[in-house]
């Protein structure tokens, strides 16, 4: 499978999910320590982040091992 393939797939994907349910998320002016609090409440370590005025619009994705880099926390 191609790249744009996959890529339309996943956007496609997190268009029925925004669709059919409130699913966790962040938005770009939101905080690492919201995005940290997310990530343990849903026991995922990824989450998208998408654009505030259009739901459907994927700005990103961060990671733990974003969030834990950025406070300067090593994983063991």
């Amino acid at each position: 499978m191609g790249a744009g393939v996959s890529s339309c797939f996943l956007l496609g994907a997190l268009g029925e999910l925004v669709d059919a349910l409130a699913f966790p998320h962040v938005h770009p002016d939101q905080s690492l320590e919201l995005a940290l609090e997310r990530m343990g409440a849903n026991q995922i370590e990824i989450l998208p982040v998408v654009n505030r005025a259009d739901m459907h619009k994927l700005e990103g994705m961060v990671t733990l091992r974003d969030v834990l880099d950025a406070y300067g926390v090593s994983r063991a």
